[in-house]
C-alpha cells in the first residue's frame, strides 16, 4: 500500500494562566497537566487550530469554558445547534425556502467545503479545517438568533449543513458537543 502516516509537528505549546505560563512541580507544564484542566477534545480543537509554524498558546480560562468565548465549545456545539434548528422545522413541517442573509451565509458554507476540505489535505493544514467549522458555527449562531417561530429556515440548508459539520468534525477526529 502507498498510504503513509504524516505528522505535522507544532513550532512549541505553551499553557497560559492569566496569560503568564503555566510552571508545572517539575519545571514546564505537560500535556498531562493541561488534560488534567482542559477536555481532551477541545484542547485538540485547539491545536488544530492553530498554524503549525507558530507557537501555540493556550490559555486555560478560554479553554475550560462552556460558552461561545471557548472556539472549541462553540465549533463543538455546531451539530447539536443545527439538530435543534432542524428539528424546529419539522415539528412545523415547515421546509422554507433561503430568505436571509443569514441563511445564505450558511449555504454558502455548504458549498464551499468540498473545495475547503480538498485545499486543506493539499496544502496540509488541517487549520483550514478547524478554522471553517468555527466560522460555520458563527453562522449557524446567527441563523439560529435571526429565525422566528412564524418562519421557517430552509430544511435542505440545515440538512445539507449538519452533513457539513458532522464530516468536518469528524475529519478533525472532534467529538461534537450533545
Amino acid at each position: 500500500s502507498d498510504e503513509k502516516l504524516e505528522v505535522l509537528l507544532c513550532e512549541s505549546a505553551q499553557l497560559l494562566r492569566d496569560g503568564e505560563p503555566v510552571q508545572a512541580e517539575s519545571g514546564e507544564a505537560s500535556l498531562d497537566d493541561a488534560l488534567a484542566e482542559i477536555e481532551a477534545e477541545n484542547l485538540r480543537f485547539l491545536f488544530l487550530l492553530q498554524e503549525v509554524d507558530e507557537a501555540v498558546k493556550i490559555e486555560i480560562e478560554i479553554a475550560t469554558r462552556d460558552d461561545e468565548s471557548n472556539p472549541a465549545y462553540a465549533a463543538r456545539l455546531l451539530p447539536a445547534r443545527l439538530s435543534t434548528l432542524l428539528r424546529q422545522n419539522e415539528a412545523q413541517n415547515a421546509y422554507g425556502e433561503i430568505r436571509t442573509e443569514t441563511e445564505k451565509q450558511l449555504a454558502r458554507f455548504v458549498a464551499l467545503w468540498p473545495d475547503e476540505l480538498e485545499t486543506a489535505a493539499r496544502e496540509r493544514k488541517p487549520q483550514r479545517v478547524a478554522r471553517f467549522v468555527l466560522e460555520m458555527s458563527e453562522a449557524a449562531r446567527a441563523v439560529l438568533a435571526a429565525s422566528r417561530p412564524d418562519e421557517a429556515v430552509s430544511t435542505e440548508v440545515l440538512r445539507a449543513a449538519l452533513v457539513v459539520a458532522q464530516n468536518a468534525l469528524r475529519v478533525l477526529n472532534i467529538e461534537p458537543r450533545e
